[in-house]
């Protein structure tokens, strides 16, 4: 799983950035999976996951902006602000395309966190509640035990949907990096 992994992540990568950003595909590769191991752990019953928390989500994703701010200053020096103004811009729009675009790639750091913790956050709480409705199925006073049998399906339904979001939250992640 390992070696396809990475190949597909390199052709990702070459793709969106080119050949010169191949160095970093270790790093992404580890990033994905991590992210997708994490994901997969915090399915266990009372097991922690830390990206179903918003603090670690928004760090990882303004770490992975600031290390792409740093790699792109560094490789291309004040070229690199180049992306904030599209090519032929009239000179009296700069400024405010400036400003637009900076709190756009600003923002790009906050939504790539709260998009992973939102999604792992929302299938835990409906994976859980629905959990605690089968259990109280489960009690002979409910009366409902004749239900139990579907109210199982409906969790084994829910933990593969579960499954698919964590591995799916994990290559979004990547990918948006």
């Amino acid at each position: 799983m390992c070696k396809g992994t990475i190949n597909s992540v390199s052709s990702i990568v070459v793709n969106h950035v080119g050949l010169i950003g191949g160095r970093y595909i270790p790093l992404i590769v580890l990033m994905f999976l991590t992210i997708l191991v994490i994901n997969i752990l915090g399915l266990t019953p009372y097991a922690y996951t830390p990206t179903s928390h918003l603090t670690f989500t928004i760090f990882l994703s303004v770490a992975v902006i600031t290390a792409c701010t740093v790699i792109g200053l560094v490789h291309y020096g004040v070229q690199f602000f180049a992306i904030f103004i599209p090519e032929g811009t009239p000179l009296m729009l700069i400024p405010l395309l400036v400003l637009i675009e900076t709190v756009s790639y600003i923002a790009r750091a906050f939504s790539l966190g709260i998009r992973l913790g939102a999604n792992i956050i929302a299938g835990h709480s409906l994976l859980m509640i629905v959990s605690s409705f089968v259990f109280i199925m489960l009690s002979p006073l409910s009366g409902l035990i004749l239900f139990c049998p579907i109210g199982l399906l409906i969790i084994f339904a829910l933990f593969l949907m579960e499954l698919g979001v964590a591995i799916l939250q994990a290559y979004v992640f990547m990918l948006l990096t």
